[in-house]
């Protein structure tokens, strides 16, 4: 093992582990964990001293091998938890099938700014929403690029399951938002159907009126036949 040492180390400091310089507390001498600081005064890690494994003595088609084998096992866990993620959204999406909602709604999880700087005009933005794709109603993503040079946009969408796995681990935080703004969405519907009711009231007892007892044929209005008596026939 190789061991590093110098004027740097982890501390604990905002939130976060970073690199800083170490200060001696308590008289104590350079080197021990016990009488170590950050400049900013907290603590540092107990064992302060890092310690990293040296690969020059290691052959190449070892160290591959190694780091594969690694990777595997990881991509095999990634892949468990990230199905288990589907199964969860399937479910939801099952039960909001049950509802026949019919209405669309798309909230915001992350937006990324141009940087023409560096020669980067556009500005994307994630969401997540409920929405009906290839005639199907389910949790979907989306990325909308905004070209800020020309204002060209394009609009790419998926199922939440079709969707890049590092924009679904982000949409998760969402769920609880998109499940209110479709009861808002909801609701505004409901109202809009409502007050449309008394129009179409009006409008259906209008044509009853209108029709009588006339019988559309193939296009043209016609009578019902009536007895020698001149009354309607039974």
């Amino acid at each position: 093992m190789q061991e590093l040492i110098g004027d740097n180390f982890p501390c604990y400091h905002r939130g976060n582990w970073q690199m800083r310089k170490l200060i001696p507390l308590e008289g104590g001498e350079r080197g021990k964990p016990k009488s170590r600081a950050c400049v900013a005064g907290n603590r540092v890690q107990k064992d302060w001293s890092i310690t990293m494994p040296s690969n020059e003595s290691t052959p190449l088609p070892e160290r591959v091998s190694s780091a594969y084998t690694k990777l595997s096992a990881v991509a095999k866990d990634l892949n468990s938890v990230s199905d288990e993620l589907g199964e969860l959204i399937a479910r939801i999406d099952s039960a909001l099938k049950k509802l026949n909602l019919g209405v669309s709604v798309w909230i915001k999880i992350a937006v990324r700014g141009a940087d023409l700087l560096n020669d980067d005009p556009i500005e994307e933005t994630d969401q997540i929403g409920y929405v009906k794709i290839r005639g199907k109603w389910g949790i979907s993503l989306s990325t909308m690029s905004l070209d800020v040079t020309d204002g060209s946009e394009t609009f790419e969408q998926w199922p939440f399951n079709d969707a890049p796995r590092l924009m679904r681990l982000s949409a998760i935080d969402k769920i609880a938002d998109l499940l209110e703004a479709l009861t808002g969405k909801a609701a505004e519907m409901k109202d809009i159907v409502a007050g449309k009711l008394n129009d179409a009231r009006s409008v259906a007892e209008a044509v009853t009126r209108t029709s009588g007892n006339r019988v559309l044929v193939r296009g043209a209005i016609t009578y019902p036949p009536t007895s020698k008596r001149g009354e309607v026939a039974k």
